[in-house]
């Protein structure tokens, strides 16, 4: 054996371990599902799947929104905070001041993008991790939402907007298909973009990455942005 492949042969090994992990981790979800289903056969009722799946999809848009921020070393503490206003902003724009759903689902992302600005600029021109700038600007935008609607909710959305939260095929949630369209877009962007490849850069070694001519602070807003978006999703 060359010195050239034995030196290359560790990181084979070490991909073939984290494919081994999935492979696990999917089975123990299965075998999970199997016994739950043997203990009671209504688990996999369509409509119970529906809801199991619901709940999947939602809570997977908001790891991915925590996911880019921990690939570049920090945590957002604010992704809850952000979904909530934007949440609140986008329903009062269609049911207070009759924007129509598009637009309003438009300014709403571009709401949580901006929110996800500010986290980004703050962390990057103070220097403070991003653990506690989003602990500080997630009271800031809880309170601005409160301020907002006196904790009130909309009763008056359009028709259109509730049927897809609501909406299915088979067990599968509509609400599911937006998911599945974070899946596929962060796995091209985190492989294939070179932002993407950036930002598990600045993760692994922020002083390299920098040496190396990234632009560190940019990046840094750059995954605080993206985190904001998908809070906002």
């Amino acid at each position: 054996m060359s010195a050239a492949s034995a030196v290359a042969a560790p990181p084979a090994r070490r991909r073939r371990g984290v494919g081994a992990e999935w492979v696990w981790l999917a089975a123990i979800v299965a075998l999970e599902c199997l016994v739950l289903s043997l203990l009671d056969p209504s688990f996999l009722s369509l409509f119970n799947l529906y809801v199991l799946l619901r709940g999947v999809a939602v809570t997977l848009l908001v790891a991915f929104a925590q996911l880019v921020v921990l690939a570049i070393g920090q945590l957002n503490l604010s992704v809850g905070a952000i979904g909530g206003l934007v949440a609140v902003c986008t329903g009062g724009l269609m049911e207070v001041w009759g924007v129509p759903t598009l637009p309003a689902i438009g300014l709403g992302l571009a709401l949580g993008a901006a929110a996800g600005f500010a986290n980004g600029i703050l962390t990057a021109r103070t220097g403070i991790n991003g653990f506690v700038i989003t602990l500080a600007t997630a009271s800031a935008f809880a309170g601005i939402t409160i301020g907002l609607n006196n904790a009130e909710p909309f009763y008056n959305l359009p028709p259109a907007y509730v049927a897809f939260g609501q909406a299915a095929l088979g067990p599968i949630p509509a609400i599911g298909l937006v998911t599945l369209v974070a899946v596929f877009a962060l796995a091209l962007l985190l492989n294939r973009v070179l932002l993407g490849r950036q930002l598990l850069a600045v993760g692994g070694n922020a002083r390299a990455a920098s040496l190396s001519g990234i632009p560190v602070d940019r990046v840094v807003v750059a995954a605080h942005v993206l985190s904001g978006f998908l809070s906002a999703v």
